[in-house]
């Protein structure tokens, strides 16, 4: 038995319900779908025509072109081109259809990856004892560790480790050293487990959410000191500090926004 396909619409008529549905809808569906905002460029039938779609408007729907040609070789069970080099052989890459929403998983991935750079899921246990002194910017962390560390102790301190490798002060150093420094501040953080040669570990961090701070505890078997004078005493040393000139504001906001997640402990 012969297959029924329905006729496609063509010519002005299309032109026509085209204009009509992008006034209606300019906006790519299957992107907001992902809460992304982009143009709607091409007019799709959701259920294909030859799978016995109609050409109808409860069957139309607007995409931006990369949305479009996914959907199509999903419709027709085709695979990502391969990307073939110069001499001819695949480099093992993917040709995909790099719209808002590759965009956003790009994105997504970028951030995941970040994430775990900034809070490694692979940290085992210290050998030696660790206290994790948590704080609001200028709440006295450095200070109190000085304090208490002994001769045979080992610190960790992300921003002494970005002004060590970049000779800058940490507000000039940028993303790039904040990322080499995270990944230094990593490997001391893992040689803990293994670590001979020291005493104690102290390691120093801002840690405003109190669920984080519990993670890292429970990664490193650590315990926690907290140091949190007020806020406006906070902005009273930031302010008092002449090398945060430039980076008053910003160090400013950092405290106000470490103590908005920990209201809780200025409860009676």
């Amino acid at each position: 038995m012969a297959s029924c396909t329905v006729k496609r619409i063509r010519g002005r008529k299309l032109q026509a319900i085209r204009a009509e549905h992008f006034s209606r809808n300019p906006l790519c569906v299957m992107c907001l779908e992902h809460d992304v905002v982009s143009v709607a460029t091409e007019l799709d039938h959701i259920v294909p025509l030859s799978k016995g779609g109609t050409d109808t408007d409860d069957n139309r729907q607007c995409l931006c072109a990369p949305c479009h040609e996914i959907k199509t070789m999903a419709d027709l069970g085709l695979k990502p081109r391969p990307v073939i080099g110069l001499d001819g052989f695949p480099t093992g890459e993917i040709n995909r259809p790099r719209g808002p929403l590759w965009r956003l998983a790009e994105r997504g991935a970028q951030e995941l990856e970040f994430q775990e750079l900034r809070m490694p899921s692979d940290l085992l246990p210290s050998r030696i004892p660790v206290t994790i002194v948590c704080g609001p910017p200028n709440g006295g962390k450095h200070p109190w560790v000085l304090e208490h560390a002994g001769v045979n102790d080992v610190v960790i301190e992300l921003d002494k480790i970005m002004r060590d490798l970049s000779g800058l002060p940490v507000h000039e150093a940028g993303r790039k050293w904040l990322d080499q420094s995270l990944a230094e501040r990593n490997r001391q953080l893992r040689a803990l487990a293994t670590d001979t040669k020291h005493e104690r570990a102290w390691f120093i961090i801002n840690a405003p959410d109190p669920k984080e701070r519990a993670l890292w505890a429970e990664r490193l078997g650590a315990t926690i000191v907290l140091l949190a004078p007020p806020l406006d005493e906070c902005v009273r040393r930031i302010n008092a500090e002449p090398y945060h000139e430039g980076y008053t504001e910003r160090m400013i906001q950092a405290a106000k926004d470490w103590w908005a997640k920990n209201v809780n402990l200025l409860r009676p």
